[in-house]
Parts: structure tokens; C-alpha cells; sequence
């Protein structure tokens, strides 16, 4: 079972952001891949370093669960706005 603790002196913020489809990898806290959502993710504030669900639902409860909020209630198909807006943006980075 691997660690999902911060180091004792690391105070860190959490924020939603807009998320890369190329942005994936291993959650900085437990060493677990991260899959994370499109177009919002959870991130370390001061950074797009990605934190995975399971440490998401354990350091920063409410915006993991505006989160599932958004996720819920928003139609993610091709009439999403904010899916049509992300899909403009990596265009663009492409």
C-alpha cells in the first residue's frame, strides 16, 4: 500500500484548473498514476502538477466534490461548452 501523506513541513494549496489532455502522469503525494478529467482537474496551486482522486478526496474534500458537482451536471458530449472551448485550445497549442 503506498503513502498518501504530504511531508510533515509541506503545507500545500489545492486549485481546479483547466486541464491539457497531454497532462497525466504520477500523483506527486502517492506515486499513483493520475487520469485526469477533461476540461477540469485538480492541481497543486502554484503549479499544473496533478494530484490523483484518492489524495484529492483527502486534502482538498471540497473541490473534489465541486468536482463530481461539475462532472454530474454537465453534459461532457460534443455541445459542452466548456468541452468545445478545450478542444479550441489544444488546437491552438498543436
Amino acid at each position: 500500500m503506498k503513502s498518501r501523506t504530504l511531508k510533515k513541513n509541506s503545507i500545500r494549496r489545492f486549485a481546479i484548473k483547466y486541464n491539457n489532455p497531454a497532462v497525466n502522469g504520477w500523483c506527486p503525494i502517492c506515486g499513483d498514476r493520475t487520469d485526469p478529467q477533461i476540461p477540469l482537474a485538480l492541481f497543486f496551486e502554484d503549479s499544473y502538477t496533478n494530484v490523483c482522486d484518492e489524495c484529492g478526496r483527502q486534502y482538498a474534500p471540497e473541490l473534489m466534490e465541486l468536482l463530481n458537482h461539475f462532472y454530474q451536471n454537465t453534459n461532457k458530449g460534443e455541445d459542452c461548452e466548456a468541452f468545445k472551448r478545450q478542444r479550441e485550445l489544444c488546437k491552438q497549442m498543436a
